[in-house]
Order: structure tokens, then sequence, then C-alpha cells
């Protein structure tokens, strides 16, 4: 099993169910994919930005063409590394994900046992917005 399926069982096994994990994983496609052209806006090779612009498919709403064209992204960016340098973004987005899932994981059981420090943390983000939407979105699941 390669490190993109291990991350992806380790998702799994963090409690994301099937669909939950198929929404990540568009989030994380969509990340790399600003990532690519973040990074191409910042070549400095503006010839290289207007050619990909001319190869580009205008099939954007079909499966295939979104995909030919995110795969002229990276191939103009990565040359033979773009398969490799894809897996190596979504591998990296899904670690960081993993890492935050088990830190709140642990926070929650630290709250739920009384600690102080826990029950501080979460005391203090009770009226973050972000927190508020978070649990807002937990709650309505």
């Amino acid at each position: 099993m390669d490190k993109f399926e291990q991350l992806k069982q380790q998702l799994r096994d963090l409690g994301f169910e099937e669909e939950k994990l198929n929404q990540l994983l568009d989030l994380a496609v969509e990340e790399v994919i600003d990532y690519a052209l973040n990074e191409l806006k910042l070549d400095e090779n503006a010839q290289a930005l207007e050619e990909l612009s001319n190869e580009m498919t205008e099939d954007i709403n079909s499966i295939e063409g979104a995909k030919a064209n995110i795969d002229l992204i990276f191939t103009k960016l990565y040359k033979e590394e773009a398969v490799n340098k894809k897996f190596e973004l979504l591998n990296a987005y899904l670690e960081e994900t993993i890492e935050l899932t088990k830190n709140a994981k642990d926070l929650m059981q630290r709250y739920a046992a009384g600690d102080p420090t826990a029950i501080a943390t979460v005391q203090a983000n009770i009226n973050d917005p972000e927190a508020k939407a978070i649990q807002d979105k937990l709650d309505n699941e």
C-alpha cells in the first residue's frame, strides 16, 4: 500500500466515513490545484503561462476536461515530476488533517475527563466565530 492509501486508511481509522473522506479529498485536490496555480503565477516565465492558457481544453465542465487541464498545469510546472508532486502535495494535506484530527480528539477526551487546561482552551474559544461555525455544523450532522 502506498503512502496515499495509508493516509486514507489512517483517516478511516480516525472515524472518517467514506462520504466525509471523499469530501476531504475533494478539498485536498482543490488545495493542490490552488498551490500549483499560485506557483505558476509566481513563475518568472510569463511565456509558460501564456502557452498553458493556449493549450488548456475549453471543456472544463467534464471530469475528463478538468483532469486534462490539471495534468497539463502540473506537467508544465513540474515536468517529469508532475505525478510525484501531485501526490506529495496531497499527502501533505492529508498528514496535516490527520494531525489536526488527532489534536481535536485529544482535546475532546481531556475536556470530557475534566482536564483544567482543556476546559480553559474550550472556554476561551467558545465565542470564536470559527469555533461556533464548527460546533453548529457538528450539531446539524
